[in-house]
């Protein structure tokens, strides 16, 4: 991400231990400070809750990193 310069206005992410840790891995690419809202509805992975987060995403937000874990992150892609 870091290569193409892609840099997050806004980070949505699973509240998940293992995605907590990715997140705190990959937040080092980027040496600003990015807003990373914790979503518990993550969890599971299922489409309608990411569909939802995605929902309430404000206009204003430009570009938005999403970490969760499969089975419904694959489907969303």
């Amino acid at each position: 991400l870091r290569e193409a310069r892609f840099v997050p206005n806004v980070v949505l992410c699973s509240d998940a231990l293992r995605t907590k840790q990715t997140w705190e891995i990959a937040k080092r690419a980027w040496r600003t400070e990015i807003a990373v809202y914790h979503v518990g509805e993550f969890y599971g992975g299922h489409l309608g809750a990411i569909r939802r987060a995605l929902r309430k995403v404000p206009d204003e937000v430009k570009s938005l990193l999403l970490i969760g874990h499969n089975p419904g992150w694959e489907e969303a892609a």
